[in-house]
């Protein structure tokens, strides 16, 4: 028997712990002759072993019942043992942990830095460490805990296992999130502020400012929906998504899928109830229901949308519009608080727009009444301009100067050719310098009626007409060629307006305003122009009359002046041969049986003469008449050249010493005349040519035929007349300074030629000759069968 341990009682009655070791004594037969035994006593150690047992009983129960989680792990990571509540922490089962590693059940992003902490660890590096790290809990949610390890090694200093205390700290993590939500909502609130209180007018900018500010902070991709005022359609005012490709994207969809107030989700639905839309998970259910199409659902797929909330624009009792809070590549999902948070940032942000609105609809409104104000002192001002002076120019140039630069970088007034007047117009532009480029557009770039130039459509509809923007497109149908587009590119304008002016119902002329800076007219600057134009046109009218009655006058004065030098001229005329045929008929009567044979011819041959100058007056006189009394005049194919020998024969029996020289084309082709107007005509030009050449000085008559036409023309070598008289020799009662004095007359005789021409649909013309002395010539178009009496 070895160690064998009893109790045994002292003589004192105390009880002590014996270790007995006893062996039989045998002989050498074997016989058991007695026995030998060492008595040990193990009391010290009996105690000492009882108080460590009681010591792991209690280690024992603190271990299991402990409020912390302690687990131990081997160094490749598999749990040893693990106390209750580390499996009430984790929802796991003892036996469970015990076939797992601490791998298995932490976070993904927690593993590799627990991992580098271990390997310190294990290498002796550090003695122990403290990590706060997440572990996912058998039910699926994230938890946080506090862990503190330390390192357990054997007798020879190698790691052993690991030991690892554990506590649950997701409700503080929870409250310490839960105030920092709260303090970076106070700060986004903060930084939102100056955007809600800006006091800006351009509430499309603080939406687009509210995008930029909510994504990313708060969401991946945001987009704000408004309410038009006018219609009350749904239109997208701001749009933004952390990716800039997507962001594109974005903005290409809202093109292609435009918003309906009757969705049944989203914006639309949003902004009817007045009711936030909150998906903490965005199921690919919901996208099928919200997709219009498949290629649109395959986007959103794509885009991996996590979560979203569609929040109310509401600000006094009205729902604006809504703003949508979409989560993806942060992979953030809203909850409760963010709702709650989104709306708050919605109603302020609400307010703000309503605020912008109100102003700018009070800005609009102020602007409005100044602009009235403006256009009443504006008119005001015009009335007194325009009824300043009556004289036509002056108005038409001051029409033109009132609207630059208060309505128009450049007017031009025009007054379109009439049966009474011509063409004008004035130029007013606000750089002077480029008056001068639009004369030269209007001057050699005159719009023709087929065109589509806005001048010609008020012209065709008497209409004003508005180009708010000019394009390339409009101009290229205008521009003829590269001076034009040259000219147009100089003056830049942008935009136009054709207002016609109309007087006692008949359409005269037009306004025209072009901007040339970023200005762009409306209805409004037109309306102002048809008010301008209505008031131009009533003063630019009685201009007209004005004009038309000084011109009356003047006319009046001047043929009251001809007709008293008329008068005078012809009592004068009429008196000469009147008197030489009135004395020499008496003295034929008195004396003719006492005057011999020479005496008697030559008082006959004066009063030949001077009957013959009383007749042609009478005759151009009446023939003046007739043709100012619009009476028509019948061509025929007449042989000039036969009318021309007639004239010639008759001419060299009253003036045998004067010396006449025919060139005339005896083969000459009938012309288109009236026979007895061509023979006025041609005795008018030869009897003038007789009266101012010298006594001895031969006439000349030739004839030549050119493109379709006859001429005719008489040479003298008489005093001729100045470059500047070979139109007005032909003005009525006209008389050169340089032949008043040389022969008698009354103006008439070319003034006669002249209409007499006209009339067979000829021309008589005047220049001086080389040499001295006038060439005056008729030009007669050739007859043909086909032509028409004229």
């Amino acid at each position: 028997m070895n160690n064998f341990e009893a109790q045994a009682y002292q003589k004192d009655g105390g009880v002590i712990w014996l270790s007995l070791s006893a062996r039989a004594l045998r002989d050498e037969s074997g016989a058991v002759f007695g026995f030998e035994g060492i008595v040990e006593d193990i009391s010290l150690r009996k105690q000492a072993e009882a108080e460590l047992r009681k010591n792991r009983e209690r280690l024992n129960a603190t271990y299991s019942q402990a409020a912390v989680g302690i687990s131990e792990v081997d160094m490749s990571g598999r749990f040893l043992d693990v106390n209750d509540r580390f499996c009430e922490i984790t929802g796991y089962a003892r036996a469970d942990l015990l076939s797992t590693r601490f791998q298995d059940i932490t976070h993904p992003d927690d593993v590799q830095a627990e991992a580098e902490l271990f390997g310190s660890l294990r290498v002796g590096e550090i003695d122990t460490y403290r990590l706060e790290k997440r572990y996912i809990h058998r039910d699926g949610p994230v938890i946080w805990i506090e862990l503190n390890v330390s390192l357990v090694r054997d007798d020879s200093g190698q790691p052993s296992y690991r030991v690892a205390v554990v506590q649950d700290i997701s409700a503080r993590k929870r409250a310490e999130q839960a105030a920092e939500d709260a303090r970076q909502r106070v700060e986004f609130l903060a930084v939102s502020s100056p955007i809600f209180l800006s006091g800006s007018v351009d509430h499309e900018g603080i939406l687009q400012q509210l995008t930029e500010l909510w994504v990313p902070r708060i969401a991946d991709l945001c987009a704000i929906d408004m309410l038009e005022d006018g219609d009350g359609t749904l239109r997208r005012m701001a749009v933004m998504h952390r990716d800039p490709a997507k962001l594109k994207l974005a903005r290409e969809l809202q093109e292609r899928y435009p918003l309906r107030l009757d969705d049944p989700r989203g914006a639309g639905n949003v902004i009817r109830t007045g009711q936030a839309e909150f998906y903490p998970a965005i199921p690919d259910e919901l996208l099928e229901a919200s997709a219009r199409d498949d290629e649109l659902l395959e986007i959103l797929r794509e885009w991996g949308l996590k979560s979203a909330i569609c929040a109310p624009l509401s600000a006094r009792g009205k729902t604006l519009g809504a703003a949508t809070f979409i989560t993806a590549e942060s992979g953030r999902v809203y909850n409760r608080d963010d709702l709650e948070f989104i709306e708050e940032l919605c109603n302020r942000a609400a307010l703000a727009i309503d605020n912008a609105r109100l102003y700018e609809a009070q800005q609009k409104a102020r602007t409005a009444a100044e602009g009235a104000q403006q256009r009443l002192w504006f008119l005001a001002e015009a009335n007194a301009v325009l009824s300043s002076s009556l004289d036509l120019e002056t108005t038409l140039a001051r029409v033109a100067a009132l609207a630059v630069p208060s309505l128009a970088d450049c007017c031009v007034a025009h007054i379109f050719p009439g049966d009474e007047n011509d063409a004008r117009s004035a130029i007013s532009h606000i750089d002077p310098s480029k008056e001068q480029l639009v004369r030269q557009l209007h001057s050699r770039y005159v719009p023709a009626p087929d065109e589509p130039h806005p001048l010609m459509q008020m012209m065709h509809s008497q209409t004003p007409v508005l180009v708010e923007d000019i394009d390339e497109a409009a101009m290229a149908g205008i521009v003829r060629d590269e001076e034009h587009r040259e000219i147009l590119y100089k003056l830049n304008f942008k935009s136009y307006m054709a207002v016609p002016l109309i007087a006692r119902g008949r359409l005269f002329g037009a306004l025209t305003f072009a901007t040339s800076a970023e200005r762009r007219y409306d209805q409004q600057d037109l309306s102002l122009a048809e008010e301008l134009a209505r008031r131009a046109a009533l003063a630019l009218d009685n201009a007209r009359l004005y004009e038309d009655s000084q011109r009356v006058q003047e006319a009046l004065r001047v043929a009251l002046e001809a007709k008293d030098e008329f008068l005078g001229v012809m009592s004068h005329e009429l008196r000469t041969p009147i008197t030489a045929i009135y004395g020499g008929t008496r003295v034929l009567r008195s004396r003719g049986e006492r005057l011999d044979d020479e005496s008697k011819g030559r008082l006959l041959e004066d009063i030949e003469q001077e009957s013959e100058r009383l007749f042609r007056m009478v005759e151009n006189l009446l023939v003046l008449s007739r043709l100012e009394l619009g009476q028509e005049v019948a061509t025929e194919p007449v042989l000039a050249q036969r009318i021309i020998g007639k004239l010639a024969s008759s001419f060299k029996q009253r003036r045998p010493a004067r010396p006449l020289i025919l060139d005339v084309d005896e083969e000459m082709d009938p012309v288109a005349a009236e026979p007895h107007y061509l023979e006025q005509v041609l005795r008018n030009l030869l009897t003038n040519a007789d009266k101012y050449s010298p006594f001895d000085g031969p006439i000349e008559i030739e004839t030549r035929t050119q493109n379709g036409e006859a001429e005719i023309v008489i040479l003298d070598h008489g005093p001729g007349i100045a470059p500047g008289e070979t139109e007005t020799i032909f003005e009525r009662f006209y008389r050169s300074d340089r032949t008043s004095t040389q022969a008698a007359g009354i103006g008439l005789g070319l003034t006669v030629c002249k209409r007499l021409m006209e009339a067979q649909a000829g021309r008589v013309w005047a220049r001086p000759r080389r040499g001295g002395g006038l060439a005056v010539g008729v030009t007669l178009p050739i007859y043909k069968e086909a032509q028409h009496d004229v």
